[in-house]
This record gives structure tokens, sequence and C-alpha cells, in this order.
């Protein structure tokens, strides 16, 4: 686990979503301008953070965090012949049920 400690001033955070975002500027996104906010970066993954105050994003008040590789994990779906495997087995099963009862 990863642990981004934040404190406010004449400053702000903000997390924007993509690279295109932080290259341009974009200040809009989550803004961080609490005193004392802490950020908890448990997976893979790379966050973009700006000062959104004035023109200080433009003048170089910006940073990018990676975690791990950099790349957050993805939850693919199983495969069309896994899907087909798994209901032709179960179909296999109630079948087989249905005929010893």
């Amino acid at each position: 686990m990863h642990v981004f400690n934040w404190t406010a001033g004449t400053h702000s955070a903000t997390e924007v979503s993509t690279r295109e975002e932080y290259d341009n500027c974009t200040k809009m996104g989550m803004i961080l301008m609490f005193a004392g906010v802490q950020i908890t970066f448990s997976a893979n993954g790379t966050h973009y953070f700006l000062c959104s105050e004035g023109t200080h994003c433009e003048q170089g008040q910006k940073m990018v965090i990676k975690i791990g590789d950099g790349i957050a994990p993805s939850f693919a779906a199983p495969s069309l012949a896994a899907a087909a495997a798994a209901l032709s087995a179960l179909l296999l099963s109630t079948l087989a049920i249905f005929f010893l009862n």
C-alpha cells in the first residue's frame, strides 16, 4: 500500500482522470483542499494531480504518481469458449440428475 499525504496551504490539489487532462491542466476533477488529506493507493495504476489555483498548473505545479507498473488491474470477462464449456457442463449435470431420478 502506498500513501500520498498532502496538506493545504495557498494551493489545491486536484486529481484528474487522464493524461490528456493532466497535460492540458484541465482543472475539473476531485479537488483535495483540506489540510491533512490522505490518499491511499491500494492497487497498480497511474494518478494525475495538479494545482487548480490560478495558473499554478501551467507553471508546472503538477505530478504523476505511478503505483506498481502504472497499469490498473483489469477484470476481463471469461472468454466465450470458457462460458460455453461451463454451460455445457451445467447442462450435462442437469440431464444426469434428471435421468438418474
